[in-house]
C-alpha cells in the first residue's frame, strides 16, 4: 500500500475490554429503576404518613414524590421528635393542625423549597416548590435563584 503525504494513515484505537453480554446489559438496566426508587420507598410507612400529611396541608394530591421524600429526609434530621409528631399530625383535627409548629414547618418547606432557618437553613428545591405552581399561569418566575437564601434583602452599594 502507498502512503501519499495527502493521505492520512489511521491507527488502530486500543479498544478498551467493556463488552458486555446481553444478560449483563438486561440486568444492568433493571437494577436501575430499583436503585433509583429504593430510597423513596426505604422510609415505608413513615414517609406514606408524611405525604398523606402534606396532601391534607397543602390542598394538593398530586405533590411531588421525589421532593418529598426529600424534605422528609431534611426534617427527620433536624427534627428528633418527627416521625411521632406526623402519626400525631394525621389523625389530628383541624384545630390541632393549626396550632402545631411542626405543620407549619411541613408548609413551609413545601411552599419556599427551605429546610430550617437562619444560618441551618438550606435549599433543597426551587423551581418544583408550591409557590412557583400557584402563580405559573400567570408569572414566570426566574428557574434559578439569584443567590443564597434572603440574598436579596441585603442593601445595595451605594453608587
Amino acid at each position: 500500500m502507498m502512503n501519499n503525504s495527502s493521505q492520512k494513515v489511521s491507527e488502530p484505537r486500543p479498544q478498551m475490554d467493556l463488552q458486555l453480554g446481553r444478560r449483563q446489559m438486561l440486568f444492568a438496566s433493571l437494577a436501575v429503576p430499583f436503585v433509583w426508587t429504593k430510597g423513596v420507598h426505604a422510609q415505608g410507612e413513615s414517609f406514606s404518613h408524611f405525604m398523606t400529611l402534606s396532601n391534607r396541608l397543602s390542598g394538593y394530591s398530586d405533590l411531588d414524590r421525589q421532593l418529598g421524600f426529600r424534605i422528609h429526609q431534611s426534617l427527620s434530621k433536624m427534627f428528633p421528635s418527627f416521625e411521632s409528631d406526623i402519626l400525631n399530625l394525621v389523625s389530628a383535627n383541624e384545630s390541632e393542625i393549626d396550632q402545631s409548629p411542626m405543620a407549619k414547618e411541613i408548609l413551609k418547606c413545601w411552599y419556599l423549597g427551605v429546610i430550617g432557618s437562619g444560618e441551618q437553613s438550606s435549599c433543597i428545591a426551587y423551581i418544583s416548590t408550591l409557590q412557583v405552581r400557584i402563580v405559573s399561569d400567570v408569572l414566570r418566575p426566574p428557574t434559578y435563584a439569584y443567590g443564597p437564601y434572603g440574598s436579596w434583602s441585603t442593601q445595595p452599594i451605594p453608587a
